[in-house]
């Protein structure tokens, strides 16, 4: 009798949580900004990882078959970890990445600002990520709207979040070297305090972007118009140059002719009348 065939299951680390779609168009545009600026900020660095909604896998799977525990910050950056690499990454597993994010932020909403307060706060705490921050974007699920916390002696210790000035609530991260801000208007923004700016979404830099080349282009009209004009009054100088010239060579040849008159004249034995008479 033939033995049936026994096939291993495999660990398997799926891309979803199932979790529905962020509540509101705020927490959305919240999300996306704060994953896209970031991303643009580190662009230039390869050991710099920014992920957002996307498993971060804390504890591996105990049996095959079976799956790994997880969690989906909103957003988290890991240094020390390469941006490229690992197939995309769709997923982040910290023991193949080795590093703890050393940031995460999550967007509070009717559905997760519970789960945000105590649970993830807890675990984000054990993991050892330095910075936690909560940021509610319509302002019905967190008070203050914009939160920090820091480890410290293993424990996470509240941020000081203060007014910096016309109703802006400031923050400082130092896992980013960022500040983090609140103007009125309910507009959450990355500060970069060496440049002085405000990251920029992916919409603000594609308009950056296109007001720059359309700087670009009028300076190069103004500048080709510029050039245009110079050359019209070089070619206006060198007519008047040749004009001038034109005008010489013929008083030069009056001159000469004129000479040549009064020689004539001194050879028949007339002198030139300087100053004729008329009349007797």
């Amino acid at each position: 009798m033939a033995r049936a065939t026994v096939v291993p299951q495999s660990v398997e680390y799926p891309e979803s949580d199932g979790l529905p779609m962020p509540d509101s168009p705020e927490q959305f545009d919240s999300l996306a900004y704060s994953v896209a600026s970031l991303k643009l900020h580190y662009r230039e660095r390869n050991d710099v990882f920014v992920g957002g909604d996307m498993l971060l896998y804390y504890e591996q799977a105990a049996a095959p078959g079976q799956t790994g525990k997880s969690v989906a910050p909103d957003t988290f950056v890991a240094f020390g970890v390469p941006r490229k690499g690992r197939g995309e990454r769709p997923s982040y597993l910290l023991w193949e990445e080795r590093q703890v994010p050393a940031f995460v932020l999550e967007v509070a909403s009717r559905s997760t600002y519970r789960v945000d307060q105590g649970d993830k706060r807890r675990l984000y705490e054990r993991l050892g990520v330095q910075e936690y921050w909560l940021y509610d974007p319509v302002g019905d699920y967190l008070e203050p709207r914009l939160q920090g916390f820091r480890l410290a002696a293993g424990r996470y210790a509240p941020i000081v979040v203060s007014e910096g000035g016309e109703g802006v609530l400031v923050g400082r991260s130092e896992a980013l070297a960022l500040e983090v801000r609140l103007y009125p208007g309910d507009r959450f923004r990355y500060h970069d305090p060496v440049t002085g700016q405000d990251l920029l979404s992916l919409d603000e830099t594609e308009e950056a972007r296109q007001a720059a080349e359309a700087a670009r282009e009028n300076v190069e009209t103004r500048l080709e118009e510029a050039e245009d004009r110079l050359q019209e009054a070089e070619d206006h100088l060198q007519q008047a140059q040749d004009r001038l010239q034109k005008e010489q060579a013929t008083r030069q040849a009056l001159e000469t002719q004129l000479r040549e008159l009064q020689r004539r004249m001194r050879s028949a034995g007339q002198e030139p009348d300087d100053n004729p008479r008329h009349g007797p």
